[in-house]
């Protein structure tokens, strides 16, 4: 019993300290992909003004569910004129779900979206590690002195590093590379709500559910 019991606390302790590397408050990623499985940083972007634009390098996070429901509609067009009144609380899907499940919710509406395209407005609720060590932030003096100073000499990005803090800067494949090379995991973007762009979000975050299981033991 006493070899068993060597065996299994380190195995609890272990646990114990994963559960305790999440951010206790929850985070979400707005989509319009209702079955993420792994989030893919190199994935083309799509925007509805330019077609298909360059990968992000980064997938965002943000504290605010709203800012994230927004960001998961943006790309339909009157999504709510096309949900009845009494089933509008269920309209934005909380991910990932399956097709089937996905068909079901929005039977009796007008939303066609996803049986033309498969594409839904859908959230995904995580837990991010919480080390802000590991993640650049725009507005700490360290942080930016670090990076100015790691800059190739003669780059051009020294004219506008007053844009630090800014999605568009900050998703610049050659700024991005500096911050990962400086060994930071992520970045802290200035939008209206603050995100976080994380370059390894399969490593460092995890879905809201199986945290809790996770934490019950199960």
């Amino acid at each position: 019993m006493g070899a068993l019991k060597k065996l299994v606390e380190p195995a609890i302790e272990n646990a114990v300290d994963f559960l305790k590397s999440f951010s206790k408050k929850s985070y979400y990623h707005g989509s319009d992909n209702p079955n993420i499985k792994k989030f893919d940083v190199n994935r083309p972007q799509v925007s509805s003004n330019v077609g298909e634009t360059n990968p992000l390098g980064a997938t965002y996070f943000t504290p605010d569910l709203d800012y994230a429901e927004g960001y998961a509609l943006q790309s339909f067009d009157n999504f709510y004129d096309k949900i009845p009144i009494e089933k509008e609380d269920l309209s934005i899907i909380p991910g990932p779900m399956k097709k089937s499940e996905v068909k079901k919710r929005y039977e009796g509406t007008y939303f066609t979206d996803f049986d033309e395209e498969g594409r839904a407005p859908t959230i995904y609720e995580v837990k991010i590690k919480d080390s802000k060590k590991n993640i650049f932030d725009p507005n700490n003096k360290q942080h930016v002195s670090k990076f100015k100073k790691a800059l190739p000499e003669g780059s051009n990005l020294h004219d506008i590093t007053d844009m630090l803090g800014e999605f568009e800067y900050l998703e610049n494949p050659e700024v991005s590379q500096v911050i990962k090379d400086l060994g930071y995991r992520g970045y802290i973007s200035n939008e209206i709500s603050p995100s976080v762009g994380l370059f390894y979000p399969n490593e460092d975050t995890i879905p809201v559910g199986a945290l809790s299981a996770l934490s019950k033991g199960k």
